[in-house]
């Protein structure tokens, strides 16, 4: 995904039941710090286990390459194997190197300091949630959460609400697909 607003920013999300072997922090901190003596200007932004709604671990790199800040930020739940309710949740956030017009000049910087890019990173990361399932057998509903209500009264969160209570009112209907 890009940012119209952040422009050479991609990010990438992935969720999955499996779960990695290591922690982020213990795979990636031997590599990364063996790079970052290896290209000058490359800086931890922050290392840390990171809590919220979804506890994971959180390495964030920058570094100025050639006139231009670069930054690669990666977010990380574990998650356990097989797990639907604790998934391994991915995040990245990228800014590489990109090349000048064709007058030699440098494309703008996406954002306009690492505050501006961390800023970015935390709204994305703090959104964040794993939303509720049920443990019910395959085709039925019981147990299903209701949608909590309404928190504003903007017609967008109670159409969201509408559908979230419209979905989690749906009785099986007991066809063929229920079996698969």
């Amino acid at each position: 995904m890009t940012f119209p607003d952040h422009p050479g920013a991609h990010f990438e999300f992935t969720s999955s039941t499996g779960a990695e072997e290591d922690r982020l922090l213990d795979r990636v901190g031997g590599f990364l710090a063996g790079a970052a003596r290896a290209v000058t200007g490359i800086e931890t932004l922050r290392k840390r286990e990171r809590g919220g709604p979804v506890p994971a671990d959180e390495y964030l790199l920058a570094g100025t390459d050639k006139g231009q800040r670069i930054y690669t930020f990666a977010w990380e739940a574990q998650g356990k194997d097989g797990s639907v309710t604790e998934p391994n949740i991915s995040a990245a956030l990228g800014v590489l190197e990109r090349s000048p017009d064709s007058s030699g000049k440098l494309p703008a910087p996406p954002f306009k300091s690492d505050r501006d890019a961390l800023e970015l990173w935390d709204t994305i990361i703090d959104s964040v949630r794993l939303r509720p399932v049920s443990s019910a057998p395959r085709g039925s509903n019981a147990g299903s959460p209701s949608p909590a209500a309404p928190a504003g009264s903007t017609k967008a969160v109670d159409d969201d609400y509408a559908i979230e209570k419209f979905l989690a009112d749906l009785k099986p209907n007991n066809s063929w697909m229920d079996e698969l």
